[in-house]
């Protein structure tokens, strides 16, 4: 479930999605509700980023937890596969939860070469992006490491401007999945020279936490574009719930 500021303001609507607009490819895994519920969400979530970023542009949107396990890596891998495979736009994953980097393993990339090592050495960021959907070759991953105690790292403008200006020259769409807002000073400094924030919300978590991370994004420069409330609790079944609302 996705909310936007525009949803508290009467005279301004979202375009209308459809599976069929722009050139969308048909919707795979598509055999469970479950599928394709998520991608159906995905996709409005695609065309959501759309409306509120300027068309036509690419554009480096993060994804910001508030303290953990509100599934931010899931949500940023669900919406990149969703935009390659149903968008056919070329996506970039920047992995940057130096608390806990995963994507690296879920993509099965062993001891990869990760993207603070490229800073480092002096090399191109795009020789840690890897390509992890071998049918299309238009997504791709950058680590930050394979280790998962990462130290916090230096988010400053003179690493980051020119980092996202290169990859906006590669990729159509990047996806910084970012660890949580309210325990790493880099997640927060990071904000502002992204296009737009996306504050990833467990749905039954803590409202005051949430305005918190909210508070500290917007002091740091970031762009709330709006908040995803993952991990919704159905306490009744789900077809029930969705004939009454």
């Amino acid at each position: 479930m996705i909310h936007w500021p525009w949803q508290d303001k009467n005279d301004v609507k979202p375009d209308a999605c459809s599976f069929e607009e722009q050139g969308a490819a048909p919707l795979k895994n598509t055999d469970g509700w479950g599928r394709f519920t998520t991608d159906t969400e995905m996709l409005a979530l695609c065309r959501s980023i759309d409306n509120l970023v300027p068309a036509h542009a690419p554009r480096v949107i993060q994804f910001i937890g508030i303290k953990g396990k509100e599934g931010v890596s899931t949500v940023v891998r669900e919406l990149a596969v969703a935009a390659t495979r149903m968008l056919k736009k070329r996506v970039l994953i920047l992995d940057a939860a130096h608390h806990a980097p995963s994507q690296h393993a879920h993509f099965g990339l062993e001891e990869p070469y990760g993207w603070i090592e490229a800073i480092a050495d002096g090399k191109p960021v795009t020789r840690a992006c890897y390509p992890v959907e071998a049918e299309e070759q238009s997504l791709h991953l950058a680590p930050i490491a394979p280790n998962a105690s990462l130290p916090h790292w230096c988010a400053d403008g003179a690493t980051l401007a020119p980092l996202f200006r290169g990859l906006k020259e590669s990729f159509d769409l990047v996806l910084i999945d970012s660890a949580p807002a309210l325990l790493s000073a880099d997640t927060l400094a990071t904000s502002r020279f992204c296009d737009g924030v996306i504050l990833v919300f467990a749905a039954e978590g803590s409202w005051r936490l949430a305005d918190a991370a909210k508070m500290r994004i917007a002091e740091h420069g970031g762009a709330i574009l709006g908040v995803v409330f993952n991990k919704r609790t159905f306490h009744i079944p789900e077809c029930i719930y969705k004939r009454l609302y």
